[in-house]
């Protein structure tokens, strides 16, 4: 008689050997490609985030504010104890935030996929692995943005939440070996995406080289500001200064688990609450090491690493977001008084979507945050600013389509109501569906762009059997590809788009409104827009007209005045372009 398993994850071993059995996935993440093992058995289904409704999305999302800020003060309370410090809130905000809000929200949406999972099904059993707690202990926030896209970190973590939910009877023990823990925890999909190559081995070189300068007393902290490798070079030039482009990490120590802060930290969860109380008893167990025992590894790169410690301005845009020790060093500068902080502005979503987690971290801790050309009336905060990394355009043969593809992260890890939420699984089927109403011309010249390299189309082309129907490629840089295709479908609201109409590139986004929500303020221009035939919201209609203007009618429609005129409204609120965008930085830091 077939039984009906519970599955997280794709690793085999969590799954039953007779094929004659049900599957019930808890997230399409489980599930690596459209064909696949899981069609071997007798049936199978996968459940469908809870936040494709996004009605229960906006509600989550002000709840996880509350739960976010409440533990953010009690947890900065007991660190400055454990450590014996008095740092402000902002101070901790800095250091921890990222971790603890990324913490905070994968573990909800496990926790949801779960939960709706054994709700809907009648489960017979569920298939555990024996693994070590101690293997899922993160040194720092990279290390757990790594470990959060490994398939058995999230075995790990969807057992520890299965217990909850499941009674004990309908739960299968399987051993692993140790081999085969070591090959899996190796085996994150961002270890694919940032795979080293030749040219970024020789980039690396070059940058390093800079580092033998001393630059302690550098008056501006400048450092990964999404300007790219020229301009950032321009801009320290500017301020007399070499660019920091490579920090030398000191080595961590080894220490052991201090498990008696463990233990008070697991102990700080809500009891009436069933979310948090588990919550919170696991965030004690894998707090990263960094944190804690390892805490002298911020003190001393603070202290002996080449980077400035007394400047006035610091000037970043996405280095806070994952390094620690940086976080570290410039919450320490600012809490004493030193220093003012710059965050510019460094996705496509931001200022538009109607929900961005971090866009509303980075501009709390910061002193200024400059947007792209947006701003919030009631937030002095935000400066009206300039698209910071801008594609060059020159005059080359255009003859592809391009469709620039975003990586598939199979597992949820960014909370805002746009690309970091969507469903691959619709968004990839939504590019099929597009791509089955072109003709045969423009299928002839159209090019399904890698986000990366290194990665494969089997890393991409999921749930969809686009593979052997149309072009990849890869090997050209996001410019170089642009400036080959005389148009450019974007599939996503994100920075991609907003580059290509900074730049003036003939651009089409299909998106679809009800999963890609926005601020109220931004709907008026998205409608511009879509009038004019840069946005569709239905893709037979985007194909269409793709279809109907691609022989020799790009150029007339996108030159016409009507439409020129709705991509300048456009691009002055969410993508303003500068062409000296080294002088406009150069001139806020001297104002700061």
């Amino acid at each position: 008689m077939s039984k009906n398993f519970l599955i997280c994850t794709p690793i085999k071993k969590s799954w039953p050997n007779d094929k004659k059995n049900n599957l019930f996935f808890v997230s399409e993440s489980a599930v690596l490609g459209l064909k696949g093992i899981h069609d071997r058995y007798s049936n199978y289904t996968i459940n469908d985030s809870r936040w494709i409704n996004k009605k229960i999305f906006s509600k989550d999302f002000n709840f996880l504010i509350k739960i976010y800020e409440k533990y953010l003060a009690i947890l900065s309370k007991e660190l400055n104890k454990y450590h014996k410090k008095n740092y402000s809130l902002r101070f901790w905000r800095i250091l921890i935030g990222p971790w603890l809000s990324t913490f905070v929200h994968i573990y909800f949406d496990r926790w949801q996929n779960i939960k709706s999972t054994i709700k809907k099904n009648k489960i017979d059993k569920c298939i555990f692995l024996n693994l070590d707690m101690n293997l899922f202990i993160p040194y720092d926030h990279k290390n757990f943005i790594y470990l959060s896209q490994n398939d058995l970190w999230n075995q790990f973590l969807y057992q520890k939440i299965i217990k909850i939910f499941l009674k004990k009877n309908k739960i299968q023990y399987k051993g692993i070996l140790n081999q085969d823990i070591n090959k899996e925890l190796k085996n994150s999909i961002l270890n694919k995406f940032y795979k080293k190559n030749y040219k970024t081995d020789l980039k690396n070189k070059i940058m390093k080289s800079f580092n033998y300068v001393n630059q302690k007393n550098y008056k501006f902290f400048l450092y990964n500001t999404y300007l790219g490798f020229k301009n950032e070079l321009k801009l320290s030039l500017k301020t007399k200064q070499l660019p920091i482009f490579y920090i030398k990490e000191n080595k961590s120590t080894k220490k052991k688990f201090d498990t008696k802060i463990r233990l008070r930290l697991s102990r700080l969860g809500s009891k009436k609450n069933l979310f948090e109380k588990h919550l919170i008893e696991l965030l004690g167990s894998i707090f990263p090491k960094i944190f804690l025992e390892n805490y002298s590894d911020l003190k001393t790169f603070s202290k002996i690493t080449n980077i400035p410690q007394n400047p006035k301005v610091i000037f970043t845009s996405n280095s806070l977001w994952y390094d620690t020790k940086i976080s570290y060093h410039v919450a320490n500068l600012i809490e004493k008084k030193k220093s003012k902080l710059i965050q510019g502005q460094h996705g496509g979503a931001m200022g538009l979507v109607k929900h961005h987690w971090p866009e509303m971290h980075e501009i709390q801790i910061s002193d200024h945050f400059l947007s792209w050309g947006w701003d919030k009336r009631k937030n002095k905060k935000i400066k009206k600013f300039f698209i910071l990394k801008n594609l060059q355009k020159y005059n080359k043969k255009r003859e592809n389509l391009l469709i620039p593809l975003k990586p598939r992260k199979r597992y949820f890890h960014s909370l805002e109501s746009s690309s970091g939420i969507e469903s691959y699984r619709l968004y990839i089927k939504n590019i099929n569906l597009f791509l089955t109403k072109l003709n045969k011309q423009v299928i002839n010249k159209t090019i399904l762009r890698l986000p990366f390299n290194s990665l494969d189309v089997k890393d991409i082309d999921f749930y969809s059997n686009l593979n052997g129907k149309y072009k990849f490629h890869s090997k050209d840089n996001f410019n170089e590809a642009c400036e080959k295709s005389k148009l450019i479908i974007h599939a996503s609201n994100s920075t991609p788009l907003l580059e290509t109409l900074s730049a003036n590139i003939p651009t089409i986004l299909i998106l679809d409104k009800h999963q890609h929500p926005l601020r109220s303020e931004c709907k008026k221009y998205f409608e511009l827009l879509n009038e004019n035939n840069i946005i569709f919201y239905k893709t037979d209609l985007a194909a269409n007209f793709v279809n109907k203007v691609w022989s020799n009618d790009i150029e007339n429609w996108w030159n016409k005045t009507k439409t020129q005129k709705a991509v300048k409204l456009f691009t002055e609120k969410f993508a303003r372009k500068k062409n000296d965008i080294v002088k406009e930085c150069y001139d806020f830091l001297k104002k700061v």
